[in-house]
């Protein structure tokens, strides 16, 4: 398991736009990260079938909320930034398309107020862009394990689709 609690200390400590805590934050977000012979970092998320270019996660807005659209599809996300700090919350969205899916894996009894992060000082976007990635790994460390889907045999885990059943 990730260490999300150094990841969201490298983010409250950030002071700019930082490619180490990108990378850092992709890790945690389980993916694979590497160097291209061009010294050009490049991460694999899981499930993906293409390396992509490290995206500026700690610079660029854009780039933090689509992360967390991928890692976390369909959840609400809102930030902002003042003078004294960036802020962020996200949360599973029950009132959308998705909603049972979401009740069923993110029970709204434990997250229905979501996730949240106010980090200070208020000194640049890239305050807010810690802030949302804050929530995403705070929303991730908290993450219920899969259920467990009862079988004739007693209890087995959830098959990826197309595996075949155990023997």
């Amino acid at each position: 398991m990730p260490d999300f609690s150094a990841v969201r200390s490298q983010l409250e400590a950030l002071a700019g736009p930082d490619q180490a805590v990108d990378i850092a934050v992709l890790k945690a977000c389980g993916a694979r990260v590497y160097r291209r012979p061009e010294q050009m970092a490049v991460a694999r998320m899981p499930g993906a079938r293409f390396d992509m270019v490290v995206p500026n996660l700690t610079g660029s807005i854009t780039a933090a909320r689509e992360l967390i659209a991928q890692v976390l599809p369909d959840f609400w996300v809102t930030s902002g930034l003042c003078a004294l700090t960036g802020h962020a919350s996200i949360g599973p969205d029950y009132n959308g398309p998705a909603g049972a899916r979401l009740r069923a894996e993110w029970p709204e009894s434990d997250f229905h107020f979501g996730f949240h992060a106010d980090l200070a000082p208020g000194d640049g976007a890239h305050r807010e862009c810690a802030a949302l990635l804050t929530c995403l790994l705070t929303a991730l460390e908290r993450r219920p394990a899969p259920a467990l889907v009862a079988a004739p045999g007693g209890i087995e885990p959830p098959r990826l689709p197309g595996a075949s059943p155990a023997p």
